[in-house]
């Protein structure tokens, strides 16, 4: 994810939008691509029962499997 620069107030949601999501990428950023893929695919599925899948289920219910890939790639190549 690209970094940004926020200034004003009128920003504010974006900022903490950012924050949140570098906070997320924290917690995978370096896993293994494989890793990655199949949680999102368990996750699309239904698979995947625990607290945070009722948040993910729609975010990933319209990727393809290239996306899924690509996704795992980019959080693959972050520094943890």
């Amino acid at each position: 994810m690209p970094a940004a620069v926020v200034l004003g107030d009128e920003h504010c949601h974006e900022l903490k939008r950012i924050r949140l999501t570098n906070r997320l990428l924290s917690g995978i950023a370096g896993r293994s691509p494989s890793y990655i893929v199949r949680q999102l695919y368990d996750f699309k599925l239904g698979a995947r029962a625990g607290i945070g899948s009722a948040l993910m289920k729609p975010t990933v219910e319209r990727l393809t499997m290239e996306d899924m890939v690509s996704l795992a790639a980019y959080v693959a190549s972050l520094t943890p």
